[in-house]
């Protein structure tokens, strides 16, 4: 398994690297504590100069809006 940095990689590489895949993005934020989120990467864009990414969240196949500004953000695969 291959744990990525977020805020460490430019928006290029996660779309080249990230999209499509599916992992677990993880956190330690004050708002979100304990966020674990298993899912399947199926957009990344930029708004407001934050990094989104809109995610099937698995098992409920829910779809999420994941902030590349989350504390300690990482996403692993």
């Amino acid at each position: 398994m291959e744990k990525i940095q977020i805020k460490s990689k430019n928006y290029n590489w996660l779309s080249k690297n990230l999209l499509g895949k599916k992992g677990t993005f993880t956190s330690d934020c004050q708002f979100f504590p304990n966020f674990n989120v298993y899912c399947k990467i199926k957009s990344i864009e930029i708004k407001n100069g934050e990094i989104l990414f809109q995610v099937i969240a698995y098992p409920k196949n829910k779809n999420l809006t994941i902030g590349g500004n989350m504390s300690n953000l990482t996403f692993e695969f």
